[in-house]
């Protein structure tokens, strides 16, 4: 993190974004759980919105989007928000040891964004390559994107409601 071409914001994201005039060509957005009114306010179409204003031309956001197999309403509620702030999506999920089958959207505006790894840099890599990014972005069919769920705004925080669903019981 200490690189020169990478800046670490420490903000609270929303009060933040409001007055960056700074774009970047990576935006990372790895926030706590949605699980009260004051982190579903990060995952929001506002939100997003002021993210996607921080995006440089050609650049990438991924926003982790919690587990497509616990709480997949709440996973496409996140995939269907960050498109209804300008950008095109890429769902893609993977396996993490401590959390399982976990998901993310890869975002940009334009077309929607491929997963992509450099060969040169996948030699290197213990898990991560081609064949691994292009199956991350299969759902199996009872994961499969749910078109019938809103998406998330401050006025209405959907994601709340999805994610205490998804959550239940577990």
């Amino acid at each position: 993190l200490d690189a020169p071409r990478v800046e670490v914001v420490v903000d609270d994201a929303m009060r933040w974004l409001r007055t960056a005039s700074e774009t970047f060509d990576a935006v990372v957005v790895d926030m706590p759980d949605p699980d009260s009114p004051a982190t579903a306010k990060l995952y929001s179409q506002e939100f997003y919105g002021l993210a996607a204003r921080a995006l440089a031309p050609g650049g990438r956001m991924v926003v982790q989007a919690g587990s497509p197999y616990f709480a997949p309403e709440a996973f496409w509620c996140i995939g269907a928000t960050v498109a209804a702030a300008g950008l095109q999506v890429t769902p893609y999920h993977v396996d993490v040891p401590s959390f399982g089958d976990w998901g993310f959207v890869l975002a940009a505006r334009g077309a929607a964004p491929v997963p992509t790894v450099d060969p040169s840099l996948a030699e290197d890599l213990r898990f991560l390559d081609g064949d691994v990014l292009a199956a991350a972005t299969v759902f199996p069919k009872d994961r499969s994107r749910d078109r019938s769920v809103g998406i998330s705004t401050l006025d209405r925080p959907r994601i709340l409601q999805y994610e205490a669903k998804g959550w239940r019981g577990y």
